[in-house]
């Protein structure tokens, strides 16, 4: 297990929690039962997004969602707007996030891929056994996208694929964003898609930096990307004409396929 720092646990709370999620989050949680986990994602009134989760129900009036650090306080802003009279805490949990591959879970774990829970905890400590960012390398692999501050509010839900993931649903009843996704999905389609990549070297680029084709032209933009100790591997959205070419930024060159 390690502490990992760049992800906090955000915990929704009170009697409404159910419905008001089911409200504000693009993901329908009507089938979900207590323990239930999953992808899910919050949207903006323009359908781009403004968190993807990782999220639990504990029971009908308590969630559990872990979101990358520096984008909690802006995720718990915002859904802290549409309380209104709705018996509803919305907290970033003290302590820290910690990973783990042990057999037995605790019921508050929350599943990521790779076959890893996800625990809060109260102490902070970082036993060597699993590398700080092991956690956003399995999601990389499975091509799960995540935002971070710098992208929020970036990328359309169906270019993250998030449609896809089961984190979107065009089903359940009215939540911010929903008609532009769900005008997209009945009667178009995006024209930028998410893309795996991998490339060598060391410096790791910030998300949202925009790569380029061989030809010099923007071509996508940097969702996330890790250091695998081996080799940089990562997630972008790129434009349809691009998808297939190699990729490049200061001097870097991005090789990848679909996610």
């Amino acid at each position: 297990m390690t502490s990992i720092t760049n992800l906090s646990m955000v915990s929704i709370s009170g009697e409404d929690s159910v419905g008001f999620l089911q409200s504000q989050l693009a993901t329908d949680l009507r089938d979900w039962d207590d323990g239930s986990s999953g992808l899910a994602c919050m949207l903006a009134p323009n359908g781009r997004v403004i968190a993807v989760m990782r999220l639990k129900r504990l029971d009908p009036s308590h969630f559990l969602a872990a979101v990358p650090t520096d984008l909690a306080p802006l995720f718990v802003k915002r859904l802290s707007m549409y309380v209104l009279r709705s018996k509803v805490k919305i907290e970033v949990l003290p302590g820290s996030v910690e990973l783990h591959d042990q057999d037995e879970a605790l019921p508050t774990d929350i599943d990521c891929a790779g076959g890893g829970r996800l625990r809060a905890v109260d102490e902070v400590h970082t036993p060597p056994s699993l590398a700080q960012d092991d956690w956003l390398i399995r999601e990389a692999r499975a091509g799960v996208p995540f935002v971070f501050a710098a992208t929020t509010d970036t990328f359309i839900g169906q270019a993250l694929g998030l449609d896809r993931l089961n984190a979107i649903s065009f089903k359940k009843g009215c939540y911010p964003g929903q008609e532009v996704v769900a005008r997209l999905h009945f009667k178009g389609r995006s024209k930028r898609s998410l893309v795996t990549l991998a490339r060598d070297g060391n410096a790791q680029f910030s998300p949202g930096q925009v790569l380029q084709s061989e030809s010099g032209r923007n071509a996508a933009e940097l969702v996330y990307e890790v250091d695998t100790g081996e080799r940089i591997i990562g997630l972008a959205v790129v434009k349809e004409q691009y998808i297939g070419e190699p990729l490049t930024r200061d001097n870097a060159r991005f090789i990848g396929g679909a996610a």
